[in-house]
């Protein structure tokens, strides 16, 4: 158990001090493959809208191999009327680039392969300051032309970290979650357990970076028949 600690302790220390040259300190495996989508936020470079609400583009971004949706993949900060709805500080406790929420409704919008996916497998990795505020779960839509599927339409998913490591206040954390049946594409909000009442307050959220990779799995009958041409072409090699 130590020596995960200490392994743990060291790749969260490459991502903190030097969060700029952050690619998934614990990315899934199957980034990459096919059906699959990933995108990072580390920079927070973004724009506001003439609504006032504040946009944020993906300083990395991929995709695996196959038909996907054409849904753009951003990050979406809501107006406030008081104010900014978020701020990007250069330097905030030692860490470069940090996000602060000044309202909720910090949402992502991501893309789906959706021939033959019975389900979508989600993966977050978040490291945030957690003096005020910690990460309470993620409110899901899942969509597809015709509307919200069943169950997704603004369904709260309060899941427990698959890893949690601190480090000087802040927190690195990993999430897990699917949607069944696969959307087209989802809206994912992060929802935290605390807002400041003004944009000017201090006791907000704090996000250093941020990633989500998510994979479309086939049909139990799509998975029998890509097994059954493996094994096919196996035999004709022969």
């Amino acid at each position: 158990m130590r020596k995960v600690s200490r392994i743990f302790f060291c790749l969260l220390l490459l991502g903190g001090v030097s969060n700029s040259s952050f690619s998934g300190v614990f990315s899934p495996s199957w980034r990459g493959q096919e059906k699959t989508v990933y995108a990072e936020w580390d920079k927070w470079n973004g724009r506001t809208l003439d609504s006032g609400d504040m946009i944020f583009t993906p300083d990395k971004i991929g995709f695996g191999s196959g038909a996907r949706k054409n849904i753009t993949v951003r990050a979406f900060q809501e107006s406030s009327l008081l104010g900014s709805p978020a701020q990007v500080f250069s330097d905030y406790l030692s860490h470069s680039d940090v996000l602060k929420l000044n309202t909720d409704g910090l949402v992502f919008t991501l893309p789906n392969f959706v021939d033959e996916a019975q389900y979508t497998l989600l993966r977050l990795e978040i490291c945030y300051e957690s003096t005020y505020a910690s990460l309470a779960g993620f409110q899901v839509w899942g969509l597809t032309e015709s509307g919200p599927i069943s169950g997704y339409n603004g369904v709260f998913i309060t899941s427990g970290p698959l890893v949690s490591v601190s480090l000087d206040g802040w927190r690195t954390e990993v999430y897990e979650f699917t949607i069944e049946p696969s959307p087209e594409w989802e809206y994912i909000g992060l929802v935290f357990s605390h807002y400041p009442a003004l944009p000017t307050s201090m006791d907000a959220p704090y996000i250093d970076y941020l990633s989500i990779d998510t994979i479309c799995i086939p049909e139990p009958a799509g998975l029998f028949l890509l097994a059954a041409g493996a094994a096919f072409l196996s035999r004709a090699r022969r």
